[in-house]
């Protein structure tokens, strides 16, 4: 359907007077199609898999009230769960605007007051937000007294933050925020995780939580291996879905001249796995290496 859309909106082959802003609009109508498959993607993962719904339901604000059992307590804002991003999907979620991301993915989902907060991490993404500014607003640091109208205010302002932008590694990300006993995520998504330089670092990084961790990849080869990396890090794979709001339009695949791919076209869900700990992981990793060694002498 979106192939038949934009091959009707741009005829170049035509030379008309509205060729140009035929064609201005279908690349348009191309770049929100490619933007709005990332949130889309999320959404997507939370109907297919049901650990993820869980995640998002809890992070959002799911049993707050029984959760809290003083009354005053209750009716305090509470901050977000938060989302993380990295790879191809923070880069993207980083130059969107800051409220129809989680927007999107609070309306979708059916989550319940707060939401979620998308928070973007990576070395190339736009730097927004510093993490130390942004932890003083959620925690309600600023300028003013701290009387119960200032709190109000702040409560307001630490609400109000549904995003935020990291410029830095994940696994750096990670550290800072556990030193400050800050808390973890509740869902982890990526796009073209395989085709980052610090991949392993990520998961290393990720393996820190207990979130669920979604993916999306454009071919078949690339899931599988996004697959052994994620179970060489300690994740259990639970599931591989098409993924409904791929890309619009198909590319041609540059390892393949004869091929075609199509941007997050396979969505997996990963956890961790719960039978051992990342130390467990690296001496299971250690005796495969061993065996496949003596094997190879053999």
């Amino acid at each position: 359907r979106w192939g038949a859309v934009l091959k009707l909106a741009n005829p170049l082959k035509k030379k008309t007077k509205g060729s140009s802003s035929s064609a201005r609009a279908a690349a348009t109508l191309m770049q929100h199609g490619e933007h709005m498959s990332y949130p889309l993607s999320i959404i997507a993962a939370s109907w297919m898999f049901p650990i993820v719904h869980y995640a998002l339901m809890i992070g959002g604000g799911l049993g707050q009230a029984e959760r809290f059992e003083d009354e005053k307590r209750g009716t305090q804002q509470v901050a977000p769960g938060q989302v993380h991003l990295v790879g191809a999907a923070a880069a993207a979620a980083a130059s969107a605007d800051a409220s129809w991301w989680p927007w999107l993915i609070d309306f979708a989902c059916q989550l319940p007051k707060p939401g979620v907060e998308v928070v973007c991490v990576g070395v190339e993404v736009v730097d927004g937000t510093a993490d130390d500014e942004t932890d003083e607003k959620r925690q309600g640091k600023g300028k003013g007294n701290a009387d119960d109208e200032n709190d109000e205010k702040k409560n307001a302002t630490a609400k109000a933050i549904k995003k935020s932008v990291h410029k830095s590694t994940y696994r750096d990300f990670v550290r800072r925020r556990e030193t400050t006993n800050a808390p973890g995520p509740y869902l982890i998504f990526a796009s073209d995780l395989t085709r980052s330089g610090d991949c392993e670092e990520i998961l290393h990084a990720a393996r820190r939580s207990a979130a669920p961790f979604v993916t999306a990849v454009r071919t078949e080869i690339d899931l599988a291996v996004e697959t052994e990396l994620f179970e060489a890090a300690g994740f259990e794979l639970v599931g591989v879905e098409k993924n409904p709001f791929a890309f619009p339009v198909p590319s041609q695949n540059p390892g393949m001249g004869n091929d075609t791919q199509r941007g997050n076209e396979w969505i997996a869900a990963y956890v961790p796995r719960s039978t051992c700990g990342v130390g467990g992981d690296k001496k299971r990793t250690a005796e495969k290496t061993e065996k496949d060694e003596k094997g190879a002498k053999r």
